[in-house]
């Protein structure tokens, strides 16, 4: 589960990584994330708390298409049932 987080959390390789590392404060005062970033964020710590039921809605809508693949592939594997809401 760790693992799966982990990918979630990874800066995608166009992105740049933040001054601090994993230390580096975060929002409105701290480093700003894209869309992308933070829906990535959400679905590592949903998968952390290793919820029976994992409801995602439209939390890949942010992403591109590759990067999508890779979180629907990681979500399947590791979570225990999941619920994906999103619009074509």
């Amino acid at each position: 589960m760790v693992d799966a987080a982990g990918y979630f959390c990874a800066s995608a390789e166009a992105s740049q990584p933040p001054p601090a590392g994993l230390m580096q404060m975060i929002g409105d005062t701290g480093w700003q994330l894209s869309h992308g970033e933070r829906s990535r964020l959400f679905m590592a710590r949903a998968l952390l708390q290793e919820p029976d039921l994992l409801i995602v809605d439209e939390g890949l809508g942010a992403l591109d298409s590759e990067t999508q693949a890779q979180c629907l592939d990681v979500l399947l594997e590791e979570a225990r049932a999941l619920i994906l809401i999103s619009h074509l």
